[in-house]
This record gives structure tokens, sequence and C-alpha cells, in this order.
């Protein structure tokens, strides 16, 4: 069970400091007293083994809190992200038959107002708590629900075991041979699978140090919160390099423990590598993976030659690529991406169909492109999929289109991905409408149906879709 790698931690490293958030500071110990703590209220409002618990609470302590003493009791854990709209928590709650939703007294009455149940998070008890009851769930048992977006136009629910989330967390601990000595900045959120699985899980599982930036991203107090705190390992976006990278700064800040700074989540351009490495002489590593793996790859050694690549499989992990009839590719050759691992989901819950068309036995069919080069590094070439990719936040072009095609006066609408300089890329919708229909409606209503970043950013008002003759949606003229 996951919570029992923390434990072995707790037990090594009692005194030492786990989590710097603002000037709170967590040592093992008083980190594993608040988690004694939720252990307990939990099972007094009759929380039990394999019951669903979604937790509601943004970047901190409390995030780390609710998700250990979730796995503690033998439940599994849906992350909420905490800009999500009324309609959005109601749906995602709904499906994964969510018992219990974790908050902060910020958060609860928001829920509450939902009429789901809710459990108030302490981080600092005053009290010690007696040594709770834990669970010894088996290792195929749920222990993380994320929803990732597909082609279907319906949200994919992710589940992955507790024996999944243990495997990316010793193939992530082999490949970048994490140790207690590690200090991680966790700037990514951890509702999403890249700040959960490559900040909060690789630095507290490996008996190291959490530093978790709160409010919104500054790059300059992050630099200076590398620096004092004496950060090894920074997982990153391509936005915050290139924030970053442009930021001007009184004195050098002092990086020297600094051994690896990698982004995710959407392609980093060449110009932000670029910039980075003229800055800091560091050159940027870049990992790939999904909501359904987890990490899959990493470029854990970056220079000059292979800085484009996302590096190698982690370690006990396989990625193959193959061409449209499902034969391998020869080296430097494009084909789809097929990730085989022990850290993946089984398939999507209630999506069968789906489900047999992406894992099969050879694995997970990413419908991502790519190009392996004859050392083995993996290069992003494109994708299959219609996914929008805005700051590493996967957006379906249908939930969009569904949504706009629900105003009135709209008569078709297609979305699609537009380059961002920012974020990768921007949303942006074309609509043929018949009547007086303004970008500020289409905006306000939009806002209040989808999170923030699935919101079109551009909106075009066109006369007719262009089709092929078989009605196919030409995106190339949009």
């Amino acid at each position: 069970m996951v919570y029992a790698l923390f434990q072995e931690q707790r037990q090594a490293h009692t005194d030492k400091l786990a989590i710097v958030w603002k000037d709170q500071h967590y040592s093992y110990q008083s980190l594993g007293n608040a988690v004694d703590q939720l252990i307990n209220d939990l099972h007094a409002v009759g929380i039990q083994a394999h019951d669903q618990i979604a937790l509601f609470v943004p970047n901190s302590p409390e995030f780390i809190i609710g998700t250990l003493a979730t796995w503690a009791v033998g439940a599994s854990l849906l992350p909420l992200n905490t800009a999500y709209t009324e309609e959005e928590l109601l749906s995602y709650t709904a499906n994964a038959k969510v018992k219990l939703v974790l908050v902060t007294e910020k958060e609860d009455q928001k829920i509450k107002d939902l009429g789901l149940a809710t459990l108030l998070i302490d981080a600092m008890p005053v009290s010690i708590a007696q040594s709770p009851t834990t669970a010894n769930v088996p290792a195929d048992s749920s222990a993380l629900v994320m929803f990732s977006s597909g082609s279907t136009g319906t949200p994919k629910q992710v589940v992955r075991s507790h024996g999944a989330v243990i495997a990316e967390i010793l193939n992530a601990r082999e490949t970048l041979s994490l140790n207690s000595d590690d200090t991680i900045m966790c700037c990514a959120p951890m509702f999403h699978a890249h700040g959960l699985g490559n900040c909060f899980l690789a630095a507290l599982m490996n008996g190291g140090t959490l530093v978790i930036h709160s409010g919104e991203f500054n790059p300059r107090k992050v630099v200076k919160t590398i620096a004092e705190q004496g950060v090894t390992i920074f997982p990153s976006v391509p936005f915050m390099c290139k924030m970053i990278a442009s930021t001007p700064f009184k004195e050098a800040p002092n990086l020297e423990r600094l051994r690896l700074v990698y982004t995710a989540g959407a392609p980093l351009d060449e110009e932000i590598a670029i910039a980075f490495h003229e800055r800091f002489g560091m050159y940027l590593g870049q990992l790939y993976g999904s909501t359904e793996t987890g990490a899959a790859a990493i470029n854990a050694y970056p220079n000059a030659d292979n800085r484009n690549s996302v590096g190698k499989p982690l370690a006990n992990t396989i990625i193959k690529l193959i061409d449209d009839e499902g034969h391998p590719v020869p080296t430097g050759a494009e084909g789809e991406v097929i990730i085989q691992t022990a850290a993946m989901t089984n398939g999507y819950t209630g999506l069968d169909e789906l489900t047999a068309e992406t894992f099969k036995s050879d694995g997970y069919h990413t419908g991502d492109l790519g190009i392996m080069d004859a050392e083995g590094y993996l290069r992003i070439s494109g994708r299959k999929k219609l996914m929008i990719n805005v700051a590493g936040n996967k957006v379906d072009p249908l939930d969009i289109e569904k949504v706009v095609k629900q105003l009135p006066g709209v008569i078709d609408a297609v979305a699609l991905g537009k380059p961002d300089p920012l974020y990768g890329e921007a949303v942006k919708v074309a609509i043929v409408s018949s009547g007086n229909l303004t970008a500020e409606d289409v905006r306000a209503h939009c806002a209040q149906h989808l999170v923030e970043y699935k919101v079109p950013k551009i909106i075009d008002f066109i006369s007719e879709i262009p089709k092929s003759p078989l009605g196919k949606v030409l995106r190339k003229y949009l």
C-alpha cells in the first residue's frame, strides 16, 4: 500500500524537514501527526476501505495530509482542481461516486452548497492523536482517480491502483537516484499527475524535502526560494522556465545544488531551452507521461545533443513506436508511441470500447507520434489525436464545442488549438451563428460551464465551417 512507503520514511527520518510552505515547516514526524489525526477523523465519520474520497484543496500541506490519510484508511483519492465550476465538480464527484470531500475552511462552504459531505483538514492539530488503525488493502485496489479528456467528448475516468502508484514511485527513484538529500520545488498543481507524482511523491516517498510554492507563479520568488532552500530538482512546465529565463535579477542566484530542471505537460520550445541555458548555464530536461501512465520517459541528463528529446524510458518501462498496421518502425522513423509499465491504469471506467482501442496487449496506445534515435532517446513529433494542450492541461475540443453549441444562436462550432507563446496552445473556437452573438457572450457562457483554461481565448465568427466532401472538418483552414 502507498501509505506504507510514507511510514517507512517517517520512521527513518523522524526529525528531518519534510515540507516547507510559506513560513511553515513540517518534519516527517509532525506531518505524520497531522495525518494520524485525519485518519482518526475519517474513521469517526464512517469512512471505510475502498470508499471514494475527493480532495478539494490547493497546493499546501493540507493536500499532502489529505492524500496520505485517504490512502492510510484504504480509500481512493480523487484530487480536484479548485478552479472547477460547480457543474464540473458535480459531474466529477458523481462519476467517481464520491462519499466525502476533504477541504479547508476556505473551500468548505462551496462544497457544502453543492450538497456534498465535507470534512475539514487540520494541518496543525493541538494534540497528538493516538496511533490510528490503518487498512492493508491489496495492491490492485484503487488508490487514485483522475479524469483525462478524450476524443469521445466524455471525461475518461482513470483509476490507478496502489501497485501502479508504487511502481511509478520506484521507477522514478531508480531512474533519478532520488534520496533523502533531495529537495524538490513544487510549483505544478498537485491535483495534476505531474505535480502529484513528480513533486509530492518523488520527495516524500524518498525521505526528501518538498518545498511548495504558494499563490500565483512568481519567477523571482521561485528562483529565490530555490536558492535559499537548496533545491536539487525542479519539475516545471515550459511557461515557468520561459518566465524565469526572462526575469532580471539584481544578483545572480546561487543554484549550485540544483542538479536537474525539467519540464512536462507541454512541448518545450527550442527558444525557451536556449534562453534558459544562456541565462543559467543549464540544459532543461523534458519528461513525458500521461494521466494514464504517470511518468514514462525523462531526459535526466540533458545536453546540447539530446535536449530536444524527452529522454529515455524510466526504469522498468518499455516504450516502442509502431506504424498504422501495428508493426515496429525502424530507428529514426516516426510512429505511434506505445507505453508498457506497471505504473499504468488498466483502462477507462465504464468505457469498454475506448479501453479496448487504447489499452492492448502491447501496452497503452498514446495517440502521440514520436521518433527514437539509435541511443534510445525519444522525441515527440506530433499527435494523432486532436487534443489541445494549454500549459500542460489537456483539453478535448469536443468538450468546448458541446458547451458553445448550447448557446442560443449558435448553428455550428469547431474548437481547436492555436500556438501560444506563453502557454503552448490557446483554445480557439470558430462559430457559425444566426444572431448577433459577440465574443463576450461566448466567453461569459463558457466561463459558467468550463474551468478557466478551457474558456476560448480566440473567438472567430465565420459564415461556414470548412469541410471535405465526406463532411470531415478541415481544421487546417481555421
